[in-house]
């Protein structure tokens, strides 16, 4: 099931337990999104930077596919590696 709130609300309606998640196309692009409305007050972040952070987010949800905390720690990893 993707973001479509309009789906999850009626499936919801049928299957009380089920849990909403987001596959990994849409969690990409909720975090461009939130990374660009972070932009608009502070313009020290640059198209190729939100470009690099975008990457590194991209990379650590491929490797640890299932996994969400080896997510988030290997993209920290990531950007500190980098400096």
């Amino acid at each position: 099931m993707d973001d479509d709130t309009t789906t999850y609300t009626r499936a919801k309606s049928l299957f009380p337990e089920l849990e909403k998640t987001s596959d990994r196309n849409h969690v990409l692009k909720n975090f461009g999104n939130g990374l660009y409305k972070i932009r608009e007050t502070n313009k020290a972040l640059t198209v190729q930077i939100l470009n690099y952070l975008k990457k590194c987010v991209f990379y650590a949800t491929s490797q640890n596919e299932g996994t969400f905390l080896n997510i988030f720690k290997d993209a920290i990893l990531l950007l500190v590696l980098k400096q």
